[in-house]
């Protein structure tokens, strides 16, 4: 959940591609392959501000 009041869209969803990424090679994945293969943001009209769910999927080639 991120607030786009607090941190610009942008920057928010470069971190969590930069985070799924690390996640991805933390699991396994060659880090040179991984790759963004899934990234949405979806409004929450029911949490103050403007308030999103970012959810960033990263895949790659495992070791």
């Amino acid at each position: 959940m991120i607030d786009y009041d607090d941190i610009p869209r942008e920057k928010a969803l470069e971190q969590a591609k930069m985070e799924a990424a690390e996640l991805a090679a933390a699991a396994g994945a060659l880090r040179e392959t991984v790759e963004i293969i899934e990234a949405e943001d979806i409004p929450l009209a029911y949490y103050p501000g403007n308030t999103n769910r970012v959810k960033v999927r990263a895949a790659g080639d495992l070791q």
